[in-house]
Parts: C-alpha cells; sequence; structure tokens
C-alpha cells in the first residue's frame, strides 16, 4: 500500500491539529511529534514537495545550547515560537491538504 507509514503519521497529525484544545503552536508541535519520524523516502515523488515545504517551514531557526553545548530547545520549537497565527495557520493548513492527498493516494 503507497504510503502508508505517512498515512497513518498524517491521519494522528490531523486529528491533533482538529480536536486540540491548546494554541495553534502547540497543536503544530503535538502534530509535528506524531510526523516527526518520516522522510522524504517516505513520499512519492508527486509528494516530496509538500513534504519538503511541511518539514522546511518548520525547522528555520537554529536550536538553543545551554553552556555544556547541549540542546536545551529544538529548531522546530524555536521556529514556532517565531511563526505569527496567520503562518502557524497556513502551516496547518499544509499539513491537512498533504494528509488529503495521502488519503487520495496521490
Amino acid at each position: 500500500m503507497r504510503h502508508s507509514y505517512a498515512r497513518e503519521k498524517f491521519g494522528v497529525a490531523v486529528n491533533t491539529l482538529a480536536t486540540g484544545t491548546s494554541d495553534i503552536r502547540d497543536r503544530i508541535w503535538y502534530a509535528y511529534l506524531s510526523f516527526h519520524t518520516l522522510t522524504e523516502k517516505d513520499f512519492s515523488e508527486e509528494l516530496k514537495e509538500d513534504w519538503l515545504t511541511i518539514y522546511n517551514s518548520l525547522t528555520t531557526e537554529e536550536p538553543t545550547y545551554d553552556d555544556k553545548g547541549e540542546v536545551t530547545i529544538g529548531k522546530v520549537q524555536n521556529t514556532l515560537r517565531k511563526l505569527d497565527t496567520k503562518s502557524c495557520m497556513d502551516l496547518a493548513q499544509k499539513i491537512c491538504d498533504l494528509n488529503t492527498k495521502l488519503r487520495n493516494d496521490i
């Protein structure tokens, strides 16, 4: 079954976005935790660009390190802190759109 792993992960992510009661940034964070194990290899050529758009949108900021050089706040969390509500809503829509494409086996 084509895309089955990605379909499963994005199904959980969309459910998280739709049913979560927290701020949009938190819901995207929890959605990300659902699909963070995915890589480009989990998507067909037709869907790689959609995946990369989402992934790259979530990782624009660098992590924060403590004085020992250990990560205290990751790239995604730092990125989400800087995104405004409109950008978060656009990102959530992209996650939903990719889920639809995966469900339709595009």
